[in-house]
């Protein structure tokens, strides 16, 4: 567990059970992105790019490798953003 991450555990352990933090903290997968991804509505917009959520699903042979490194890659930047 980081610095950042053992403090927000000691802040909110009463809420949080120890085994929850650690899975909230744990890096996604390949797999929850595209669960996640293909639970959604096909007419939702996720972005700015107009792209819909049909779009990726119908497309995902395609844009599926690029789409996951891209989620993942966004993730560490906001988790980097949020260790400062």
């Amino acid at each position: 567990m980081s610095h950042l991450s053992n403090l927000i555990y000691l802040a909110f352990r009463e809420l949080v059970s120890l085994h929850d933090h650690e899975v909230l903290d744990s890096p996604i997968t390949d797999e929850e992105i595209k669960k996640t991804l293909f639970s959604l509505k096909d007419n939702k917009v996720p972005s700015l790019d107009g792209f819909s959520v049909g779009f990726f699903k119908k497309s995902w042979s395609i844009v599926g490798l690029d789409t996951i490194n891209a989620i993942v890659d966004l993730s560490f930047l906001v988790a980097g953003f949020s260790s400062e």
